[in-house]
């Protein structure tokens, strides 16, 4: 599991938050080869308001990324938004595998009846 984090000089980032955060949602899919960046961004610079956005981007082997972005006012709402979408997004994985190792394939199971 691989975890990168990058922010910008203007964004103040809880980083142990969001590692420990980033680990516990990666360690439900129980993939050992996954990537996760979390970069954070002040969209408006010095100006008040919705600036701040979070990008999270999660690599899981054999499929395609998954990118989620969010603003909010601070760092912490942003990547919360982030990482509840992310944590759905997980799991919805998680569940799609399961299925697939419940169902084989059909030239599978018919190799298994014709022995």
């Amino acid at each position: 599991m691989n975890i990168r984090i990058e922010a910008t000089a203007g964004c103040k980032v809880p980083l142990e938050y969001v590692t420990l955060a980033l680990e516990k949602a990666l360690s439900r899919i129980a993939m050992e080869t996954t990537t996760a960046r979390a970069s954070f961004t002040d969209v408006n610079g010095p100006k008040k308001g919705v600036d701040i956005a979070c990008t999270l981007v999660i690599a899981l082997p054999g499929r395609p990324a998954l990118p989620i972005t969010r603003r909010a006012t601070t760092a912490r709402l942003a990547f919360d938004a982030c990482y509840d979408i992310a944590v759905r997004r997980l799991e919805d994985e998680r569940e799609r595998r399961a299925r697939a190792r419940r169902r084989p394939r059909k030239y599978y199971a018919a190799k298994r009846l014709l022995a």
